[in-house]
């Protein structure tokens, strides 16, 4: 059971991270001069079962990759709790959604390529 006091730390915590994260968008030439693409070893890894079936350059893999790197974001998650007003556990049920939503679009696009062949 979380107590009030674990909760405010908590808050504490991930508003600190999102101020630290929003200062090194907001001034890109202060921040380390390639920001870290940890999105992409956790999307790699998420899709590694999947990609098995897939040549490492397929275009269907190429644009799934890519599109889970806009979802899989702090930038994602800045715009649902600031600009659409969720809150921070909401804003994160929403990614899961949306990259989920993408995942199987492309499972069913991989699937009607296969009958196809």
């Amino acid at each position: 059971m979380t107590t009030e006091h674990g909760r405010v730390n908590q808050k504490r915590r991930t508003y600190n991270a999102i101020l630290t994260i929003a200062a090194t968008i907001g001034n890109p030439a202060e921040a380390v001069p390639t920001r870290p693409g940890l999105r992409f070893g956790l999307i790699d890894h998420a899709l590694a079962p999947w990609a098995t079936r897939l040549n490492d350059d397929d275009p269907l893999l190429t644009a799934l990759k890519r599109d889970l790197a806009v979802v899989i974001a702090a930038e994602s998650l800045f715009c649902l709790v600031d600009q659409c007003g969720l809150a921070p556990e909401e804003a994160i049920t929403s990614v899961v959604h949306t990259a989920t939503t993408l995942t199987s679009a492309a499972v069913r696009e991989l699937k009607a390529r296969n009958r196809k062949r």
